[in-house]
């Protein structure tokens, strides 16, 4: 019998520096795939152990046929310059975990 991970995806806008904390977004389970696009004019960082820098344009991808660390806590941080009509926004999709369906095989 084959299992099949069934999840749910959302995605939120972000405008400021943002604390994200992947326990409380998949509902204490973590999630299984996140997405970080900064569609803003200024560095995006991912202020974790790695320190991930995403220029304007940039996508960030994880993801895991398990979940990604339930605790698993960072901060998004933007750079700014200082030059006028900087932009900050990020966009980031994740999916949770819903339930697995048992498919009988063939």
């Amino acid at each position: 019998m084959a299992r099949i991970l069934t999840t749910i995806s959302d995605a939120i806008k972000i405008t400021k520096n943002t604390p994200l904390n992947l326990k409380k977004m998949g509902n204490n389970a973590g999630v299984v795939e996140l997405t970080i696009r900064n569609t803003g004019t200024v560095k995006l960082i991912i202020a974790d152990t790695a320190m991930e820098e995403l220029l304007a344009g940039e996508t960030f991808t994880l993801g895991s046929s398990n979940h990604l660390s339930a605790d698993e806590k960072f901060q998004l941080n933007f750079e700014f310059t200082g030059e006028p009509d900087e932009k900050a926004e990020a966009i980031v999709r994740y999916k949770v975990p819903k339930c697995f369906i048992e498919i009988p095989e063939q």
